[in-house]
């Protein structure tokens, strides 16, 4: 499933699937990819602070952010608690996803593209495939790279469930979720996984045995987007 390097040197992929936008891509951060993940964070103003109920005080200042992803860095052969992935199509950095492990069925995988930040390299991403790289591209993007996402986790890490907490008001990413599996509750919680303020989440379980039906989904949504 991986290969040991992106062709310009970063950091090993571990899934790859084809869409009609070009090739989607999961491989381990690098330092380089610290740059737009602070950009997202904290150069965006407060949209997307409100729209995902962040606290503000947690996600604390440009270079807290700049060490918390550097700390998240994949270092295989270690134990970690935190990881972090960044997600490229046809090379280029469009997001990036986490995963929180706290036990192996108590694990929080959060997933973000940079499509309100980083619009241009988005548009410039699928250039080639002559499409425009628009919004519809982007909700595209999150709908298919959820399959590989999952997979990824489970291939690499000995967990047997992924526990995904999403806000309500998240309609992009709860779209794109729901292509795959409804909520299974929604409720309020008082200290949800991550850097976000209580409230009320939307709850999906993903297990191990899932992980095949989801990549299976994912490369028909990539044909048919």
């Amino acid at each position: 499933m991986a290969t040991p390097s992106t062709p310009d040197g970063t950091g090993t992929v571990h899934a790859a699937i084809a869409m009609r936008a070009g090739t989607l891509a999961l491989r381990d951060a690098v330092a380089e990819d610290a740059d737009a993940y602070v950009t997202y964070w904290h150069d965006s103003g407060d949209r997307i602070i409100n729209l995902l109920g962040i606290n503000k005080g947690g996600l604390g200042t440009a270079e807290d952010s700049r060490k918390r992803f550097l700390g998240m860095m994949r270092v295989p052969g270690t134990t970690q608690r935190s990881v972090v992935f960044t997600v490229t199509l046809n090379g280029a950095r469009i997001g990036y996803t986490n995963l929180n492990m706290n036990g192996p069925d108590d694990n929080y995988p959060h997933f973000h593209t940079y499509l309100h930040t980083h619009r241009p390299l988005i548009r410039a991403a699928v250039a080639g495939s002559g499409r425009r790289g628009g919004a519809k591209d982007g909700y595209g993007i999150a709908a298919v790279v959820l399959g590989p996402l999952f997979a990824m986790h489970f291939s690499l890490f000995p967990i047997r469930r992924l526990i995904i907490q999403t806000r309500p008001a998240a309609h992009a990413i709860n779209r794109a979720l729901d292509l795959y599996l409804p909520p299974a509750e929604t409720t309020h919680i008082d200290r949800p996984n991550g850097l976000a303020l209580p409230g009320a989440f939307h709850m999906r379980y993903v297990h191990r045995e899932d992980a095949a039906r989801m990549l299976e989904r994912a490369h028909a949504l990539a044909q048919a987007g």
